[in-house]
């Protein structure tokens, strides 16, 4: 393992603790204001939570992944010029949902097309779209949702991601440490040296803060 390797994993480990730092300095929007990221919610709420049997305040059954809480921080967005949200990934972990799912295509007569997916633990309303707006997922697995191999990134699992959930609006998101600590594995290995770099030379925590968060900006959304 690289020395940079070894220093980021150091990193990961001690930077946990300035989340709720990057919260209060970029302040979350209690409802959801993001006009794109709205609209994609609202079309998981006709034509997805419904096929799982299940609707967006059982939020104990399903999480929205990936960068979408991100777009709760308006100032993050603008100053970190996101882009627009492109898509949405969603995971729901609960056998019986995905049962309910089966019955569904099964009543609709489309089980057929969506059975591979459905065998592997994806969802996607329109099974044959190479850029779907939602996706959903049996379990937290990037490289399901990119179709790169991401095996080796080291990302929380389902379960921790599930237990760290931020609710907002009625809905159930992917808090903003496991997103973070998703960025910075996918920024490995080109700028694991910038990560390291920047820990350790910022003179100031809120330096740090900048410094990642324009990593990950630079990462896309």
């Amino acid at each position: 393992m690289k020395l940079t390797e070894i220093l980021l994993d150091e990193v990961i480990l001690n930077i946990s603790e300035i989340f709720g730092k990057i919260e209060e300095s970029y302040q979350i929007d209690e409802e959801i204001t993001n006009s794109k990221l709205k609209d994609l919610l609202d079309k998981a709420d006709r034509e997805i939570f419904p096929l799982f049997g299940i609707t967006k305040e059982d939020t104990d059954k399903y999480v929205v992944v990936g960068s979408a809480f991100l777009y709760l921080f308006p100032k993050i967005v603008e100053k970190f010029n996101l882009k627009e949200i492109g898509d949405l990934d969603i995971i729901i972990p609960g056998k019986e949902q995905w049962k309910d799912l089966k019955k569904y295509l099964d009543a609709k007569g489309t089980w057929k097309k969506h059975e591979a997916n459905w065998e592997e633990g994806i969802y996607r309303p329109d099974p044959t779209s190479k850029n779907p707006e939602i996706e959903v997922f049996d379990k937290w697995m990037p490289q399901k949702a990119k179709g790169e191999d991401l095996t080796k990134f080291k990302v929380s699992n389902s379960d921790e991601i599930m237990r760290n959930s931020v609710k907002r609006d009625g809905y159930n998101f992917m808090g903003l440490r496991d997103i973070l600590s998703y960025k910075i594995e996918l920024s490995r290995p080109e700028k694991e040296g910038e990560l390291v770099k920047a820990y350790y030379n910022s003179r100031s925590e809120d330096e740090f803060i900048r410094t990642l968060l324009n990593i990950i900006g630079q990462n896309g959304a």
